[in-house]
């Protein structure tokens, strides 16, 4: 039977995206200091080796801490605090943690959240302990995916979503086109919250997003931390519905803290300059996804596959209707609140009749297809590249489709536009 600690840690999942090396630092230096027997280590190892994902070392000692505390082992408390305070010295949660371990070791009838929210802590430190220790309690459920990522691309090794309500940001690796969640991590966004609408309202937007660029650490000031993953906000469908702004970024935080406030931001989302670091490398410009969610939905894969096939049965019969030059039929997947490439869906049928009153053949390859659902409204967002060629043209480039449920249960082209 594995130790209260080992079945404990977990609990905590922490991520294969860091190196089993740095998997075993923060357990190292508990083995080092008494928190953690040779026999305790070794089952903590193997918890390591047979979970797909993990939390950063930090938050380990973070949940280790908490864990001894709530058992009435302070000293074990205040000594993982100690080591993350080695790993980590701006953690001001930890810092929290720390000076409320030394004035009451005790716990008593009062449980951590009570005895932390009763500290002279200001209400950006208590909400954030709040998230943590929200998360500390019910963590991402294992075996489930977001029902936004119903499906990655071959060229898309990795995806990004966030849960703006409890403040984490996951990284899944894409394990044969299906997302595997590796990391979870504590994220801040817009001071006002979500739900972005217009220019300055300091919330962060809702939507499926792509990462355009990375900046690098020499090109921005020190509020941005090491770097930043500019989003291609708005997006189609926040300019059809009127949304206006820009600049919403992924990044770092000053190098004088460690995390920000979890409402704190003008619109981006922040993590601790160290978890960027983790991120970089894998997130892809032009290509990397990212999903804003008020909250992710959490549901079994299997679950995904109707919404996934009508889809993917929708874009393949649409190129095929293309190929066959009979336009009415091609026309009939596109809704009639249609927009793209500037036109409405009235302008779009006169163009496609024209083009193709001079075409003798098309022929389409579609390949590298995604889809992600938008967290908002019931669309699909379909990104793939379309190797296209006839008698008088050819091009090949990604596009990007918007297909809506209809209210026949139907799925129709509300937006379309190359990527």
């Amino acid at each position: 039977m594995l130790s209260t600690f080992a079945r404990r840690l977990s609990r905590c999942r922490a991520s294969s995206v860091f190196t089993l090396s740095k998997q075993a630092t923060a357990a190292s230096l508990l083995l080092t200091s008494g928190l953690l027997t040779s026999s305790a280590f070794a089952e903590h190892q193997q918890i390591q080796l047979s979970n797909a994902r993990f939390v950063s070392p930090e938050e380990t000692l973070l949940i280790n801490a908490l864990h001894n505390w709530e058992d009435g082992n302070p000293s074990l408390a205040a000594t993982a605090l100690d080591s993350l305070m080695l790993l980590a010295p701006k953690f001001g949660v930890a810092q929290s943690l720390q000076r409320a371990i030394r004035k009451q070791p005790t716990l008593g009838e009062q449980g951590i959240y009570e005895t932390i929210m009763a500290q002279p802590l200001s209400n950006a430190t208590k909400t954030e302990f709040q998230q943590r220790w929200d998360y500390f309690l019910n963590p991402a459920p294992v075996g489930k995916v977001p029902s936004a990522i119903l499906r990655l691309s071959e060229t898309q090794k990795y995806a990004v979503a966030v849960d703006m309500s409890r403040n984490r940001i996951y990284l899944f690796e894409n394990k044969n086109s299906q997302p595997q969640l590796i990391a979870d991590l504590y994220a801040g966004i817009g001071s006002k919250g979500f739900g972005k609408q217009v220019q300055g309202d300091r919330k962060t937007p809702i939507g499926v997003y792509f990462v355009t660029s990375q900046l690098a650490d020499r090109d921005l000031d020190e509020l941005y931390g090491i770097g930043a993953f500019p989003l291609n906000y708005p997006n189609a469908l926040d300019r059809e519905r009127e949304r206006t702004g820009g600049g919403i970024w992924i990044h770092g935080v000053p190098r004088n803290t460690w995390t920000r406030a979890p409402q704190s931001s003008r619109g981006c989302v922040t993590i601790a300059n160290r978890d960027f670091e983790r991120l970089m490398g894998r997130i892809k410009p032009r290509s990397t996804p990212v999903v804003l969610s008020e909250g992710l939905n959490w549901v079994d894969p299997d679950k995904l596959a109707k919404d996934h096939d009508a889809v993917i049965s929708g874009i393949k019969q649409w190129a095929e209707d293309w190929e066959s030059l009979d336009t009415a039929r091609y026309l009939k997947h596109y809704s009639e609140d249609f927009v793209g490439q500037e036109m409405d869906f009235a302008e779009w049928k006169e163009h496609k009749y024209r083009v193709n009153e001079r075409k003798e053949w098309i022929k389409l390859e579609l390949g590298d297809i995604s889809l992600f659902k938008d967290p908002k409204e019931d669309v699909i967002v379909a990104t793939f590249l379309q190797d296209y060629s006839s008698n008088n043209f050819s091009s090949r480039d990604y596009k990007r489709q918007f297909w809506q449920r209809q209210s026949d249960g139907s799925w129709k082209i509300l937006l379309e536009n190359g990527v």
